[in-house]
């Protein structure tokens, strides 16, 4: 989001409800009572698991996050909002390798969640990371081949237990 200013990211309510009702359509659980989290004790989304309360960190991802060594946000974002204010058509290499990128985010997310006690609100916080999503779609691009299970696992397992 870096290019002359840094355009920070700014929470997006209806994407973060949308990811965690996109996450209880692909997993099959009974997720309910979907609704905005206590972001000052850092949950985006709070809801229920067959009665249980659960929180929900969301955030997402941005290939090129981290490239820019103290800088925060996304250039390949700003770029992107850019053009799609001035409706211009634009252009962008995508890195391949979503690693850095995503274990950056986990790791913010991580220290977050750790910066907050919710025992007392919820059982469990869960982590959603959208991506290629919408209007950001060139900026926030993960090829769906590249993922798979084992390889999330081994980047980022460790960090989230």
């Amino acid at each position: 989001m870096p290019v002359g200013h840094i355009l920070a990211a700014m929470p997006d309510f209806a994407l973060e409800l949308a990811a965690v009702q996109k996450l209880a359509s692909l997993t099959g659980f009974n997720i309910t009572n979907v609704r905005h989290g206590p972001d000052e004790r850092g949950i985006d989304v709070l809801f229920e698991i067959d009665g249980r309360p659960v929180g929900a960190q969301h955030t997402t991802f941005h290939w090129d996050e981290g490239d820019n060594s103290g800088v925060r946000g996304s250039s390949a974002r700003e770029k992107e909002e850019i053009a799609r204010k001035a409706t211009t058509a634009f252009g962008m290499f995508a890195k391949a390798d979503y690693r850095p990128a995503l274990r950056l985010r986990i790791g913010d997310k991580i220290a977050k969640a750790a910066a907050h006690d919710n025992r007392d609100l919820i059982c469990e916080t869960w982590l959603v990371i959208s991506a290629s999503v919408g209007r950001a779609a060139a900026s926030t691009l993960i090829a769906p081949d590249m993922l798979c299970a084992d390889n999330l696992n081994a980047l980022c397992h460790a960090q989230l237990l």
